[in-house]
């Protein structure tokens, strides 16, 4: 039985003592709960702290009859664009879920329940369920900086990796490439730069994230 913790938020730690991710809780969500799954038509929001989300997560919310979007980080953002366009489900890095049948509101509970029900319906241990996503993708995690003038550094950004894919501005700076896809955005609270990063292998993530780190802390 995986080990839990939970406010408003939730968080799951494997048996095999690895923690679950707040990305992966994000992708069994929208796989395994039936608020997305069973919720044939409806529409489903999406984070924006990977501006790009697993491919797997937009194949399954597709699949399902869904329609993923892209919003901007916090609460207040991620209820208004729910209410907006009747999504079923919201979801944050953070760890923050959202359903419609909650009236847009976040909870940790909730989504406890819904990882329990997945567990006992596939009847395997939930680093078993989570393996085949963590051998194909390879995510930092959010990694924090502090920066004198965030705003120059997400010039900075821009201007050296506009080359190499597909350049959003919805929340500080996202950009797509093939094989790979970061967000850099500035904290709501504090002087720092939040970089989030994926990678279709650990070897270019590790390379991709530690160029990304360089230019900032540089």
């Amino acid at each position: 039985m995986p080990d839990l913790r939970f406010d408003d938020r939730v968080a799951v730690v494997t048996g095999a003592g690895r923690g679950l991710g707040r990305a992966y809780a994000h992708l069994l969500a929208s796989k395994g709960a039936k608020v997305v799954v069973n919720d044939n038509g409806g529409t489903l929001t999406g984070d924006s702290a990977n501006a790009g989300p697993a491919q797997d997560v937009v194949d399954e919310i597709t699949a399902a009859g869904g329609e993923p979007l892209i919003n901007r980080v916090g609460h207040a953002y991620i209820k208004h664009r729910m209410r907006k366009e009747h999504a079923a489900f919201g979801g944050e890095v953070s760890g923050h879920y959202y359903f419609r049948e909650f009236s847009q509101a976040d909870s940790g509970v909730v989504p406890f329940l819904l990882m329990l029900e997945l567990i006992s319906r596939e009847g395997r241990k939930l680093s078993e369920i989570l393996a085949p996503f963590r051998s194909r993708y390879f995510i930092t995690g959010e990694l924090n900086t502090p920066v004198a003038d965030p705003a120059l550094k997400l010039q900075e950004l821009k201007e050296r990796y506009a080359s190499e894919g597909e350049v959003s501005h919805l929340d500080g700076i996202s950009v797509n490439a093939r094989d790979w896809h970061f967000n850099v955005r500035p904290s709501n609270t504090e002087p720092l730069l939040r970089l989030n990063l994926e990678a279709r292998s650990q070897a270019l993530m590790e390379q991709k994230r530690d160029e990304v780190l360089d230019l900032i802390r540089s």
